[in-house]
């Protein structure tokens, strides 16, 4: 399967996951679009989009048109949903191992992939699948290489269900309020075809940076965004505080939750990485500082 996808250049650059690649690639990838962002003085959006459940949620109809995509016949694909659909599951604890099982028939069936089955490209295909219909409904950022001019599209950094994905505006003139709509769009976009698949949208997964214009000086970005007029002000529980939102994302049930709005100058982590779009990577070197000297202390 992968040895097909990969004969027939099927894979796209969004998809990191991949041979060859690696999660360190995936992070330069994402330092690199913010780096063009502020030096080209071009307004810009990254939003944390992760899917919730990956492998344990992927439907099977869009998984079945995306396997034969791969090369992988019809009968191959029957064979492996209807299994999984089937097959009865154990929990196994500390304490022992349950003797009730539990599972789904062709009736009833239990839907996704199954994770650690053996199959890890299948949720890879299923996300080519989604990262095509994202791409031809004209989101994504398209950018001209400083060497050769030429020009590409780069519509996300994805990892398995680890995305990000990247908003440039089509011209350094766009406002903010613009530039808020154009990716509150194209996120909507992207989670309504998460859950198509079969995804879950997780608030506490999901953010967004906004790099504006107003920011983008001659040094790298340091200071606070000034992004204007948030939709909301969410609560957070745990350090009573708060934190502004600008856009908002659509759930399975038609209501819509607000997406946290973080400042540029703000960490989050991705991939065991934390990263900012201001290019400060002191949270980085604090933490894995402060590893080192818990594996030192235990050697």
């Amino acid at each position: 399967m992968m040895k097909n996808a990969a004969d027939e250049e099927l894979i796209p650059h969004e998809i990191f996951s991949k041979k060859g690649s690696h999660t360190v690639n995936a992070i330069m990838c994402k330092t690199f679009f913010c780096d063009i962002s502020k030096v080209l003085h071009w307004p810009a959006g990254l939003g944390g989009c992760n899917f919730g459940d990956c492998y344990d949620r992927g439907a099977h109809l869009p998984g079945i048109i995306a396997s034969q995509v791969w090369g992988i016949s019809i009968e191959s694909v029957k064979v492996l949903l209807i299994v999984l659909k089937r097959m009865q599951f154990c929990l196994r604890m500390g304490f022992g191992e349950l003797k009730e099982f539990y599972g789904g028939s062709l009736d009833d069936p239990i839907f996704g992939f199954g994770q650690g089955n053996g199959t890890p490209p299948a949720f890879l295909c299923l996300s080519l699948l989604i990262m095509n219909v994202y791409q031809r409904m004209d989101n994504g950022a398209n950018m001209t290489s400083t060497y050769t001019c030429r020009m590409f599209l780069l519509s996300a950094v994805m990892y398995v269900d680890n995305t990000d994905l990247l908003h440039l505006a089509p011209s350094q003139e766009m406002s903010d309020e613009e530039l808020i709509t154009q990716v509150e769009e194209s996120t909507k976009m992207w989670g309504e075809l998460a859950q198509v698949t079969g995804g879950a949208l997780k608030q506490s997964n999901w953010f967004i940076y906004f790099i504006p214009t107003s920011l983008l000086v001659a040094k790298p970005v340091s200071k606070r965004s000034k992004i204007s007029h948030p939709q909301e002000v969410l609560s957070l529980q745990r350090t009573g505080g708060s934190i502004p939102s600008h856009i908002s994302v659509t759930q399975p049930d038609g209501s819509t939750v607000p997406i946290p709005t973080l400042e540029v100058d703000e960490p989050s982590k991705m991939l065991g990485i934390y990263f900012c779009p201001a290019g400060d990577g002191t949270k980085h070197v604090t933490s894995m500082t402060a590893k080192g000297a818990s594996w030192l202390d235990r050697l």
